[in-house]
């Protein structure tokens, strides 16, 4: 009945804002492939590792384990990296307390083959991602009153999970628009995880056959793509095998009907081929950040109008799509281009009132890339 519901939602859905289902199906598949590699690989560690697994595994992978992703080293050193150390190290000390106080004592973690499983428990969190992704441009946090930044920053944190490396990426993004926000984000992002609160014992089951060889097609054919422009093309060897991992286990998976499990494989697999469709531009979000006046600059973007300002935007992918954010280059003065071109600009930066401008020298308007996206 449960998953009779969440079809028939998704398909008013569909009827009644087409492209919003679009834009929600392919950011929300584009967590859960960022996610799926790892819960692979815990799947296959964690028999392995005995009683350690659940904690090991919590503090060496990138946040997806149920339980608070803030304890994940290497988004620790991500965090240190670009907010100083102390703050990455209290979202570790945070995290390991808050995990403390769970259900299970911190202990959460994975087991056996239950990879559909984690997958349909991982999908709340993957659909908040990509709701606050749709709204972002909207939200316009800077120029908002300082309350109401810091409100959205921690409710963009509490949502923007599951992976820690994406939820300190989306913070580093929205530091430029709005530091109160980022870092409010960071002081609630990957600390509570309703899964591990929701978790029922008969959600560890294997998911059936079918869900398998539906995970192991949307692996095969991401990888395939060189990532979709869903994810980041360097975890293009991991979700390599992470299908061939799905294969295997379909062919050792107990021919069960696993209807949840199943439906979200397919639909991830139908992800992966509709495509990510670009976001939407907002040519005043942010700026060349650690540009100077004088730098010689080719950017490439897309021709965004603004009365009376121009600008070049792109986007730029640190993990997923959920974490893409954009990069603008203003412009000195409009092109006579319509909005919308892609357009290669070489020119030099120059100091208006507190912003950096391009002055275009040399514009060449291009082809509209089959990646739209930029990869740090």
């Amino acid at each position: 009945m449960r998953s009779a519901i969440y079809v028939a939602a998704a398909l008013g859905l569909c009827a009644l804002a087409p492209a919003l289902a679009r834009e929600l199906l392919v950011s929300a598949a584009s967590v859960l492939l960022e996610g799926l590699p790892y819960l692979a690989a815990s799947a296959v560690l964690a028999p392995r590792l005995g009683r350690w697994a659940p904690r090991l595994l919590a503090y060496l992978g990138c946040g997806c384990t149920p339980g608070p992703g803030a304890r994940s080293i290497p988004a620790a050193i991500a965090c240190a990296v670009l907010f100083g150390p102390w703050i990455a190290l209290g979202r570790v000390a945070l995290g390991t307390a808050l995990a403390r106080l769970g259900p299970d004592g911190g202990r959460s973690g994975h087991g056996g083959e239950a990879l559909p499983g984690e997958l349909v428990r991982l999908l709340p969190a993957a659909l908040g991602a990509a709701a606050l992704l749709a709204a972002a441009p909207e939200l316009d946090l800077g120029h908002r009153p300082p309350a109401l930044q810091l409100v959205a920053g921690l409710a963009i944190g509490l949502g923007a999970g599951p992976c820690a490396l994406g939820t300190v990426a989306l913070a580093a993004a929205l530091r430029t628009a709005s530091p109160l926000a980022a870092y409010a984000l960071l002081a609630a992002g990957g600390m509570l995880d309703v899964r591990a609160w929701l978790r029922r014992p008969h959600e560890h089951g294997h998911g059936g056959r079918a869900a398998y060889l539906l995970l192991g097609l949307a692996c095969g054919l991401a990888a395939l793509g060189g990532g979709a422009t869903l994810v980041h093309p360097r975890l293009v060897p991991a979700l390599a095998l992470s299908g061939i991992a799905c294969l295997w286990w379909a062919l050792r998976a107990r021919d069960v009907e696993h209807r949840p499990a199943a439906w979200l494989a397919a639909a991830l697999a139908a992800a992966v081929v509709i495509g990510a469709p670009a976001p939407t531009y907002r040519a005043d979000e942010t700026t060349l950040a650690d540009a100077f006046a004088g730098e010689r600059v080719d950017f490439t973007g897309a021709y965004r109008v603004q009365r009376p300002h121009a600008a070049l935007v792109r986007y730029a992918i640190t993990c997923c799509r959920a974490d893409a954010h954009p990069i603008a280059a203003l412009l000195a003065h409009p092109l006579p281009l319509r909005a919308g071109a892609w357009v290669r600009v070489r020119g030099t930066l120059e100091r208006s009132g507190d912003a950096l401008v391009l002055v275009p020298q040399h514009v060449r308007t291009i082809a509209p890339p089959h990646d739209p996206f930029v990869y740090e």
